[in-house]
């Protein structure tokens, strides 16, 4: 008995289907991934908030202000960190992180000197010069003002917050902070600060300096 073989046309039909299959599946891939690395972005924004509001209720100190103008100190890019290793202040009680945490989502910024792209850090006004880090501290929780350029429309302007930079898209980044606003807003917005273009950069509201 002959053994029945494919012809052309079948084989053409059967890659077709094939074809037409993947360019189904594959978007719908894609999109999986970047959703679960949005997910994990946030879960770390979430965990290293909590890390520090728990070094801040065991110490009474804010997490690294290091010095002021530079805010080097704040990265959680090795184990010397503070929420990581004692940095020999009184009522340590750490590890406060498990790991270091990255972002996956994050990207080469499109500003070299913009930071560590994709390693979260502990920012707040005393870290940085005067005026030269507001995406960190100033934060309108309400949304219904212009935070970013008028002083008088944030509900504080010395928060302290957890911050990552180095998204490849706006649209990334505004679903990352969608995760914590309920929608993504582009500026000193609600809980979260976004800035795009530029650093592209979020900052999550940690809470406030003063005792």
């Amino acid at each position: 008995m002959m053994k029945k073989s494919f012809t052309l046309i079948e084989l053409i039909v059967v890659i077709a289907i094939i074809a037409i299959l993947a360019a189904i599946i594959a978007p719908n891939a894609f999109r999986a991934i970047e959703k679960a690395k949005i997910v994990k972005t946030a879960s770390d924004l979430k965990t290293i908030k909590a890390a520090i509001l728990i070094y801040r209720t065991d110490t009474g100190a804010w997490p690294c202000p290091g010095v002021p103008g530079d805010c080097s100190a704040n990265y959680i890019e090795d184990s010397n960190h503070c929420l990581l290793t004692n940095p020999g202040i009184a009522g340590w009680d750490g590890p406060y992180l498990e790991s270091i945490p990255t972002s996956s989502l994050a990207k080469a910024p499109a500003i070299p000197s913009c930071g560590k792209y994709g390693i979260y850090f502990s920012a707040w006004a005393k870290c940085c010069a005067t005026g030269s880090c507001p995406n960190y501290s100033r934060f309108d929780f309400s949304g219904d003002g212009d935070c970013r350029n008028n002083l008088s429309d944030c509900d504080t302007v010395e928060g302290v917050s957890v911050s990552v930079y180095g998204f490849p898209s706006e649209k990334i980044i505004l679903a990352v902070d969608a995760v914590f606003d309920g929608v993504g807003l582009n500026d000193y917005k609600g809980i979260m600060n976004v800035v795009w273009p530029g650093c592209t950069i979020v900052a999550l509201y940690v809470g406030e300096p003063q005792p």
